[in-house]
């Protein structure tokens, strides 16, 4: 988190933890995203900005996910612009997605130069960078992956990582389709009026049944 008074004046630390887990963190709206949208936009900006080759790999009918647009969309810059300083410019980035009953995934991989084994376990705290790679030497630290996660985390969703040395990564986010996935992915049992009457209802909604109007 940033301290000083930027922003605003410093918080204490359990106040700041409380905020960060929090969805509605800075005030942000959540609701339904059109991931397809965002992810459309932001490899766009890649294409154009930096002229990289971007292959995109999504289902026609890719549900939305829920959560908050600004952030959706900043995990895409970080994770796109994380592929792009680590992979060869002859090499194209590949996003693709899936979804099931629960969640929306999305991977952005490249063929880059990898990560170890220990670096992947650590890739996602603050201030991290890959070292022993003499062609990225100079590129100094960040918190890009380390923002990433704290996004998808207060949104109640997962990132993971796979990678080799050398092989190249992929960092797959999964974000929920639903306030009850949130709730759920919490450990909540009952979050802004999410009772058992809406689970049954969330439910119905997923699997295609109609709503009775009244």
């Amino acid at each position: 988190s940033a301290q000083g008074f930027y922003w605003r004046r410093p918080d204490e630390a359990a106040v700041v933890s409380t905020w960060h887990r929090s969805p509605e963190a800075a005030g942000r709206p959540i609701g339904p995203v059109d991931v397809r949208e965002v992810v459309a936009a932001c490899v766009e900006q890649v294409r154009t900005d930096q002229g990289r080759s971007v292959v995109v790999e999504l289902p026609a009918g890719l549900p939305d996910a829920y959560g908050d647009a600004g952030a959706v969309r900043t995990i895409m810059k970080h994770l796109l612009g994380n592929a792009v300083t680590y992979s060869s410019p002859e090499r194209p980035v590949v996003v693709n997605g899936a979804a099931n009953r629960r969640w929306v995934r999305i991977s952005v991989a490249d063929y880059g130069v990898g990560m170890s084994n220990d670096e992947s376990v650590r890739c996602f705290e603050q201030f991290w960078q890959s070292r022993d790679v003499e062609l990225h030497a100079e590129r100094g630290t960040g918190i890009g992956l380390s923002v990433v996660r704290s996004l998808v985390d207060a949104m109640g969703g997962h990132v993971v990582v796979r990678s080799r040395r050398g092989k190249g990564a992929t960092f797959t986010v999964s974000l929920p389709r639903s306030q009850w996935v949130v709730a759920r992915a919490r450990g909540q049992a009952d979050v802004a009026g999410l009772g058992q009457g809406s689970v049954i209802h969330e439910f119905m909604h997923q699997i295609g049944v109609p709503e009775r109007k009244s």
